[in-house]
């Protein structure tokens, strides 16, 4: 431990109580996790009563190879492993608490799938429920997750071994109030409830477990069988956990259970949760004290990565998240770095900035393609800077799968493409003919390519001849793609016959239940439709430039998909795919409204997770960091993102750097600000009128106020006042507030009839007692220009102003 700061060395040798280490981007929590075990078994620790759980098997790999290179390299480090292989290891090593079962199946996420269609549909009291098999899935999984008791309990009476003999379970669930259940679903639909019960039933009777249930059957059990649990704790000496803010509510609840109360050490950071949609949440560690007896709470704020002002930056940009613990980053490097903000007209000038700043940082600084990352919030925004690289030949890598050409969702249409050009191609037909899943498998394929030699026919006679249904199926697709006269119209039609029940069935059916769908859908296949319509687009562009649009839009795009790995490269992928990396430059683009924060079918991402994958990105970088935002894409006007209003902007056109632009402080939804005369709020809903001043909807103590840009002396104030303005706010949320969205749905806020006449209600306007400001009369002057009128010098506060110039 001779190379550690005193911090580390403190956070290895706190062993006799719970441990929460706080450790920020760049502060070795990885060395340090390595360094406690070693010390553990230093002191006389057993290491094969020892775990260590990590989020990923490629990390408990790491893990385990740097402590064996660390001992005598014989050790027994069986428990170090992901929280999956390590639960199903406690269950196998105690087999007489868990039912005695040995031979378990365990169903991966498609298994799972597969069979919950086969038991709805070979099932007629399920049979409704066919086209939404991915979202009875999804919907099981994430209450497994979130750990909702009041759901798992009616599921599991009858398919756990604690509960078949537990006659006290009726009490335990009726304790349980239905309202405190978090998927409220399998009570307003009855059917979903009952077909979850009927196949945790059929996986107990089986022998099966999908892979929720690896860490949710020895939660359950050491919840209900206090015996078990006893046991099961005794067993274990230590445990070691990382990335304590990625694990779910189930997890968490297996941890603590799993833990006597003191022998464990959780690492992680609130601000790097920005996996809820698997269930992560910093929950975990703002609330470590209520859930451990006594604990220890350190901080690793000392950041080795980073240069100073990308540390720095980054530490102003995330301050303003109230769900975190109070700290910030320090700078061990003396290097102040670089940061740089730099907006240009349009997303081509940008990928040409990225471009320009790679080969200039090559040229004269010594940098290699592999020193620089380009991360962005979604894939479909790569595939322009892709290309600009691809033209230059700069050589790179997709982020594990995440470039906008490594999709599926565009890859294998442009597999169908290319087979319906080369109808002989084996390699293509075997990529196609069972992607969406038709039940075409090997045995099938095999038997058209023997066909194909014992009668000599060509391959595409040999699939035609074939007298399997689904195969014909198949080839009718192939026929009606083959007639398609335009790329536009080939894609289009290939993804109404063969994508869009696969891929938009749990979405589109979602949106017509009375819930939160977004809770059981992952971005990636939010973004699948966008990338979808992102590849028409380019199909539009090639048939208006090619002469013979389908082979050379094919040619050209194909090179992009099979690209070969580089061993010098620069690395290309979403925001997400970057966690846990770290590079020497850093390019984020697209730092916009309705990007990031992102917004997915009118509806805004969580602000805080937003602001924290922001956050990530950033913290990425170690020498250089360049923040990008373009004003347009594709035409559309975007507007710079909220979370680096403290930042001024260069800006980048026609190669050159022009002047740094300044702008005045931007009041956003969600910011706390004062209007003078009035007091104290804030923001809930912001549009702009057609004079392009913006309109602000504020909460001022439960009155809403609306408020014209620039009319009103309005200013964000200091975070200390805003936790007493944010439990004011909430003490009156029960008075009835204005809701603008309902306002503006489907309408033009441009269209000047509208604001006039809709965009603020008198009648709402007059029973806040003379708090709301303007009435729809006021309005109207005002849109018309006239200034004149005494009411409205009054309220806008300008007839001083006027006299002053």
């Amino acid at each position: 431990m001779e190379k550690l700061s005193e911090k580390q060395i403190l956070a290895v040798k706190s062993i006799e109580k719970p441990t929460l280490v706080v450790a920020v981007p760049g502060a070795g929590k990885t060395r340090v996790i390595v360094e406690k075990f070693i010390y553990l078994y230093s002191s006389g620790f057993d290491p094969s009563r020892m775990a260590a759980i990590t989020f990923t098997n490629k990390a408990a790999n790491e893990m385990k190879d740097r402590i064996q290179r660390a001992t005598d390299g014989s050790i027994n480090l069986q428990y170090i492993s992901t929280i999956h292989s390590f639960a199903l290891s406690i269950m196998m090593r105690n087999q007489k608490y868990f039912g005695g079962k040995s031979g378990i199946t365990i169903l991966d996420e498609d298994d799972s799938l597969v069979l919950i269609k086969n038991l709805i549909s070979s099932n007629d009291r399920f049979n409704k429920l066919i086209n939404e098999v991915k979202l009875i899935s999804l919907i099981i999984q994430k209450a497994k997750e979130d750990f909702d008791l009041p759901v798992l309990l009616q599921a599991y009476r009858n398919a756990h071994h604690v509960f078949l003999d537990n006659s006290s379970l009726d009490d335990e669930i009726k304790k349980l109030n239905i309202s405190i259940a978090r998927h409220k679903i399998f009570f307003e639909k009855p059917l979903y409830l009952e077909f979850f019960k009927y196949y945790q039933q059929y996986l107990n009777l089986n022998n099966l477990m999908d892979f929720a249930d690896l860490v949710l059957y020895p939660t359950l059990t050491m919840l209900y069988d206090n015996f078990a649990r006893t046991v099961i704790q005794s067993s274990l000496q230590y445990i070691l956990v990382d990335e304590y803010q990625d694990v779910d509510r189930m997890q968490n609840k297996f941890i603590t259970l799993i833990s006597n109360g003191t022998n464990i050490t959780c690492v992680g950071d609130e601000d790097q949760s920005i996996y809820s949609f698997r269930g992560g949440t910093p929950e975990n560690i703002l609330n470590f004290e209520n859930n451990f007896e006594d604990p220890v709470v350190l901080y690793l704020d000392d950041n080795y990565r980073s240069a100073r002002s990308i540390i720095q930056v980054s530490n102003l940009m995330i301050k303003e998240n109230y769900q975190r613990r109070n700290k910030a980053a320090v700078a061990v490097r003396n290097e102040k770095g670089v940061v740089d903000f730099i907006q240009t007209y349009t997303n081509s000038e940008q990928a040409d900035f990225i471009v320009s700043m790679i080969k200039s940082l090559i040229s004269k600084n010594g940098y290699s393609f592999k020193d620089f990352a380009i991360l962005a919030r979604a894939s479909w925004l790569l595939h322009e800077i892709e290309e600009k690289l691809k033209i230059n030949n700069i050589p790179y890598n997709p982020l594990r799968g995440t470039g906008f050409y490594q999709r599926i969702e565009v890859k294998y249409p442009l597999y169908y493409l290319g087979y319906c050009l080369n109808p002989e191609n084996e390699f293509l037909l075997k990529k196609i003919i069972n992607f969406p899943a038709r039940g075409i498998g090997e045995v099938t394929f095999q038997e058209i390519i023997s066909k194909k030699s014992s009668e000599n026919s060509s391959l595409w006679e040999a699939l035609t001849n074939s007298n399997n249904n689904r195969v014909k199926a198949f080839v009718d697709i192939i026929v009606k793609l083959k007639n398609a006269k335009a790329l536009v119209e080939f894609f289009t039609m290939l993804y109404d016959i063969v994508f869009k029940s696969k891929w938009e069935t749990q979405i589109e059916r979602t949106s017509e239940n009375d819930y939160d769908e977004e809770q059981y859908i992952e971005p990636e296949e939010l973004e699948r439709k966008t990338n979808y319509l992102t590849l028409l687009e380019l199909c539009k562009q090639a048939d208006e430039k090619y002469s013979k649009p389908f082979e050379q839009f094919y040619l050209t795009i194909i090179s992009y998909v099979e690209q070969p790995h580089f061993n010098d490269a620069v690395s290309i992928g979403t925001l997400h795919s970057a966690k846990g990396l770290e590079f020497p430059v850093v390019f984020l683009p697209f730092l916009c409204e309705e990007l990031i924060p992102y917004t997915w079918r009118g509806k805004k991402a969580d602000i805080e997770e937003e602001r924290r994958l922001l956050y990530v990105g950033m913290t990425r970088a170690k020498d250089q960091l360049y923040l990008l935002y373009p004003e347009s894409l594709n035409g559309i006007i975007l507007e710079k993102t909220q979370f680096l209003d403290f930042l001024e902007e260069r800006i980048f056109c026609g190669g050159q750097n022009l002047q740094t632009k300044t702008r005045k402080d931007k009041i956003n939804i969600g910011d706390f600000v004062e209007i003078k005369g009035y007091g104290k709020g804030i923001v809930k809903e912001k549009r702009r009128l057609q004079n392009g001043k913006f309109l602000y909807a504020i909460n001022i103590e439960g009155d809403m106020i609306e408020v014209i840009q620039d009319y009103y002396e309005i200013k964000k104030i200091e975070k200390n006042e805003k936790k007493i303005i944010k439990k004011n706010l909430i003490e009156k949320e029960s008075i009835e507030r204005i809701s603008l969205d309902k306002e503006f749905k489907d309408k033009d806020p441009v269209d000047k009839d509208f604001v006039e006449n809709n965009l603020i209600n008198n009648d709402s306007m007059e029973k806040n007692q003379g708090k709301a400001i303007l009435t729809d009369d006021m309005l109207k002057t005002f849109s018309q220009g006239n200034l004149e009128n005494d009411n409205i010098k009054k309220i806008l506060n300008i007839g001083e102003k006027k006299k002053k110039k």
